[in-house]
């Protein structure tokens, strides 16, 4: 018996509540069973922190290469739906740290993102947090993914001297990190809209 696509179609959406959707792209390993666990074993921690009201500070990169994310937008009947891309050159880098009372703070640079870099934007931050309590440590959490620039051997001695309570999470944690919701906010609209000169200067 030959099926027809609509026959088909209609026994996948009515008959199994199922939509033809987009596939997800994701690393070979990372559903992997020890990956698994690992994410299970960070959630806890996370957790049993979280209850407590700790305060927990995700920190992340991102980088801007143009000024226009949006991917859709309204249009018009009879007209074009095209938009103009600008690309920026050099591209900028954003680091954002972004705790769970919502309090942020957001460095940019031009350069890419490597140990030295980390660096300055963690003797700043533990700086500003020093100016608004230098009990801070005792009641919060810093935690980061597994870039090889956050656990690099200067990364690593830079938190002990300044005693950074550092977590790492769980590999492939996107969901877990509010830094990855905030910068798909910030790019989904026109990041320069006032059409702002950019460049090195």
């Amino acid at each position: 018996m030959v099926y027809k696509p609509q026959q088909i179609r209609e026994v996948m959406r009515e008959d199994l509540g199922m939509k033809y959707r987009k596939v997800v792209e994701i690393s070979l390993h990372e559903n992997s069973f020890r990956n698994l666990v690992l994410r299970q074993q960070w959630a806890l921690k996370f957790v049993e922190l979280a209850m407590k009201k700790t305060r927990i500070i995700n920190i992340d990169e991102t980088w801007l290469g143009m000024e226009d994310f949006r991917r859709r937008k309204w249009q018009q009947p009879h007209t074009t739906n095209s938009l103009a891309k600008k690309n920026w050159q050099p591209r900028i880098s954003m680091l954002l740290a972004l705790d769970n009372y919502g309090e942020s703070y957001i460095a940019l640079s031009q350069s890419n993102t490597n140990s030295g870099v980390i660096a300055l934007f963690i003797s700043d931050l533990v700086r500003q947090l020093n100016e608004k309590s230098r009990n801070w440590r005792k009641q919060t959490l810093v935690y980061w993914d597994g870039a090889k620039y956050h656990q690099s051997k200067a990364t690593l001695k830079l938190l002990k001297e300044l005693n950074v309570p550092i977590m790492i999470s769980g590999p492939h944690s996107y969901d877990a990190a509010p830094c990855e919701l905030w910068f798909s906010l910030f790019k989904s609209v026109n990041i320069n809209p006032r059409r702002v000169k950019t460049g090195k200067r």
